[in-house]
């Protein structure tokens, strides 16, 4: 059944008499900035803490506003590792694409748009950081956001919006989203830095293991491969380069190549690892890791 727009505000409670909230003209309209100044994403690439080398501005509807920035981010800013699992093409991105997604979520509906400051995201060659405008909830402590706790947005209106459209949740678990998928994806946990008018999130590049592995096959002791410090060492740049030979892991590593070989046939044995392809073109693929 279609509705008109007049119909969608007044049921998303955007309307007071005859007059539009101002979440009503930031969630949809075209150009919100009209009316409040700096509710846009502002994307810069730098070289160090001073080198801006290109950046890139999202304007538009918030509701539109984060697979836009999820669209330019994976597009121009960040380099895939390509794998190949059978005939199907795996890329491989240094930040999880759902954590990344919840946190530009988190940013855009908790915000504080009264600053006219946008939200931005600096994209380094070893991380990512996202900045908005808006500290924490009256009371609470830094240790409570990111343990369990309510939904309290700081915005309501926009928050009602986005969990209707089906973009979030309303249990307060944006957090434990965030670090659930960059866990799942065998990302470095994010850093959370938040002050009385700012939350800054920083995800780190690089891959981590857990201190198993589930098998396929199962090894003599049971269903999952204990990870020791080498077999760490060694899947963690299969994960960040699959398409390393036995020399480049061994110089990846600094494992001896008898060490790299012994580890890669203990992997390959439990179904962990398996090359897809020649030894020197093809690719390794690790089963139990989630792809993106």
């Amino acid at each position: 059944m279609e509705i008109t727009d007049a119909e969608l505000v007044d049921s998303l409670r955007l309307a007071e008499g005859n007059y539009l909230k101002r979440a009503a003209v930031l969630v949809f309209h075209e150009d919100p900035e009209r009316w409040v100044i700096g509710s846009y994403v502002k994307i810069g690439y730098f070289q160090t803490g001073a080198d801006l080398l290109f950046m890139d501005e999202v304007h538009g509807p918030l509701l539109t506003m984060a697979d836009k920035v999820l669209d330019i981010l994976y597009a121009k800013y960040f380099r895939g590792m390509i794998s190949y699992q059978g005939l199907q093409r795996v890329e491989t991105y240094p930040v999880a694409r759902a954590a990344l997604r919840e946190a530009i979520l988190n940013a855009i509906v908790h915000r504080d748009y009264s600053t006219g400051v946008p939200i931005q995201i600096k994209v380094f060659p070893d991380r990512l950081t996202i900045f908005s405008d808006g500290g924490l909830p009256p009371g609470w402590t830094v240790e409570k956001l990111l343990g369990h706790h309510d939904s309290s947005p700081r915005n309501p209106n926009i928050a009602n919006v986005f969990f209707r459209s089906g973009q979030i949740e309303t249990w307060g678990r944006g957090i434990e989203k965030i670090e659930e998928s960059s866990r799942t994806a065998y990302k470095p946990s994010p850093v959370f830095e938040i002050t009385p008018t700012e939350v800054t999130i920083t995800f780190p590049y690089g891959a981590t293991v857990p201190a198993t592995v589930s098998s396929p096959r199962g090894d003599d002791n049971g269903d999952d491969v204990a990870m020791n410090e080498n077999t760490e060492k060694l899947l963690s740049a299969i994960i960040a380069a699959p398409s390393s030979t036995h020399a480049q892991l061994s110089e990846a590593t600094g494992l001896s190549a008898r060490t790299v070989s012994r580890e890669i046939k203990r992997l390959r044995d439990t179904g962990v690892i398996r090359r897809v392809g020649s030894d020197r073109k093809g690719q390794w693929t690790v089963d139990d890791s989630p792809t993106e």
